[in-house]
């Protein structure tokens, strides 16, 4: 046991004020106090009911780094003290700490939750007035104590540190009822509570504390700063107040961008870091441009009239016979698009019974996607109303995936129209734990989502413990009109670049299958990376609330 400085064992000190109770141990008991074993009988309440001993661990070690933190000032010779306190508890096994303490292990059993809802809340906390039951576990990880992720609701207080400081996403919501569930309607008068849908219990045989494996940029940990956030969106009161951005961080989904505006890094309170984090996050790997031909061929295309489909099937196969000579990849695939899109595009025109998403993606991205998959017999795709292989309850409108182990591994998902933007990023987390459980080293996933009047395509990799990072590689403008095509030949490099992505995953999956192949046996997973893996989900439900009297 870590032994107290002697003058410094029975001073009270001083820190900035916390809206968490909890902390008020702290400030009330000397540092030779701050044992874990004093921490755990402060919390017993008068009728000795008390948080688990999980709980009580993760609050302990979160309160540790908050007691750190530079701003509390505390006197050097205290650091190494308050360090190995943390150290103490941060290595030892979940079944020592429960024998020290002469308690069993917790079941694997739900728990119930009781609050009173009111009028867009989230419910967090013990009201005995209540309207409102919940079955379910909120999972969380905290950045220094992985393996013991699960903070309940009725044990934790998921205040933000600095409630007086307006949130961005508070007032540049562009459209929060994409965050709703179906259950919204506007005309309808009812309370919302945020709720959990599944419980992750798949990996809690192995508790020991998982080593450090946090994403690090300029020697800032953005692991913990993803986390930070992640607190504060649970902390609001209103449904209202959560972006696609704030409700993917819920389910430990964070998504950056390059422009701040669209990026997670924006809560960070210093955006000095967005650019390294950008840089870190290699947007243009596997992105390269088609020629010059290919741009000035959708120049002429737009400036050229034509009366009938065979003088633009005349004009776009000399765009082809081109294309070829060059034995530029990127060039043949735009070449070919022209001579199938341009007599839609120049003479028949849209269809005015279509939405221009429909359009869109009927007659250009879907034979994009067909083309370049096509020639990949490594690459397989599939279209709507087919379920992804780890999670049924999600129906992408396009994929691509893998064969492999007499199964199907989706590697690219597409959603266009999608009612819910945050929608997509859970299906991309699915796809990567179900890489990662077959054995698969470091996969990547990639996603392309056409809403609004824009195609964005993006990357899905896990960075660290409970830490999906979602980077947005490209936006474009949808392609309308004829004038559009200029940006055909960025579209057609955005898309290679999934692919590429696609490629590499999918070659690893074929590492896997050779493995087991030559071993006659399933090919050994990291235990280490099974903790880091996370599937828990939480949506808007309507509440009915009796004593709500209509107006």
């Amino acid at each position: 046991m870590s032994n107290c400085p002697k003058q410094h064992r029975n001073q009270i000190q001083h820190f900035q004020p916390s809206n968490l109770e909890r902390r008020t141990f702290f400030t009330s008991h000397p540092p030779e106090a701050w044992t874990f074993s004093e921490y755990v009988k402060s919390t017993k309440g008068a009728h000795g009911n008390q948080p688990s001993l999980k709980t009580l661990r993760m609050n302990y070690l979160h309160d540790m780094d908050w007691i750190l933190l530079p701003k509390h000032k505390l006197p050097r010779d205290l650091i190494p003290y308050v360090q190995k306190l943390k150290e103490q508890i941060m290595n030892t096994p979940d079944k020592e700490l429960h024998s020290a303490f002469d308690k069993e292990p917790e079941p694997k059993t739900s728990i119930t939750i009781t609050g009173n809802v009111q009028s867009g809340s989230i419910v967090c906390g013990t009201v005995h007035d209540s309207s409102l039951t919940v079955h379910g576990k909120r999972m969380y990880a905290s950045p220094e104590n992985e393996a013991s992720n699960k903070r309940h609701h009725h044990d934790t207080d998921y205040s933000s540190e600095d409630d007086s400081e307006p949130s961005v996403d508070e007032s540049i919501d562009e459209d929060p009822k994409s965050d709703l569930s179906i259950d919204h309607h506007p005309k309808r008068v009812a309370d919302y509570a945020l709720v959990e849908e599944t419980e992750n219990d798949t990996y809690e045989d192995d508790t020991e504390s998982i080593e450090s494996g946090f994403w690090v940029v300029n020697d800032v940990n953005i692991h913990a700063k993803c986390f930070e956030h992640a607190e504060a969106c649970f902390s609001k009161k209103n449904q209202h107040q959560l972006s696609d951005i704030s409700i993917l961080a819920m389910h430990s989904i964070f998504v950056f961008a390059e422009d701040t505006m669209s990026s997670v890094s924006r809560h960070f309170g210093d955006l000095s870091l967005h650019f390294p984090i950008i840089d870190d996050l290699q947007v243009s790997k596997h992105f390269s441009l088609s020629s010059a031909q290919a741009s000035i061929w959708c120049q002429q295309a737009a400036a050229m009239s034509f009366q009938n489909k065979r003088q633009v099937q005349r004009a776009t196969l000399e765009f082809m016979n081109t294309a070829i000579e060059s034995e530029n990849d990127l060039d043949m695939v735009v070449a070919n698009l022209l001579h199938r899109m341009l007599p839609q595009v120049k003479i028949s025109g849209n269809d005015g019974h279509l939405k221009e998403e429909d359009t869109y993606v009927h007659n250009i991205l879907s034979p994009l996607l067909e083309d370049m998959s096509a020639y990949e017999p490594r690459l397989q795709r599939f279209w709507a109303n087919v379920s992804l292989s780890g999670d049924p309850q999600y129906k992408p409108d396009f994929g691509i995936y893998v064969n492999g182990l007499s199964q199907r591994f989706e590697v690219v998902v597409g959603e266009f129209k999608a009612p819910k933007g945050h929608c997509q990023g859970k299906e991309m987390r699915t796809m990567i734990n179900r890489l990662i459980t077959i054995g698969v080293e470091d996969p990547v996933v990639c996603g392309v989502l056409v809403s609004k009047g824009c195609l964005s395509t993006y990357k899905m990799e896990l960075r660290g413990p409970k830490l999906y990072v979602m980077t947005r590689l490209s936006k474009l403008n949808l392609i309308r009109t004829s004038d559009d095509l200029a940006m055909l030949p960025i579209l057609v490099s955005r898309i290679a670049q999934v692919q590429a992505y696609a490629l590499e995953t999918a070659a690893k999956v074929e590492q896997v299958c050779e493995w087991t192949r030559n071993h006659h046996s399933l090919k050994p997973t990291d235990t280490k990376l099974q903790q880091w893996l996370d599937t828990t989900s939480y949506t808007f439900k309507l509440v009915n609330n009796n004593n709500h009297i209509p107006n």
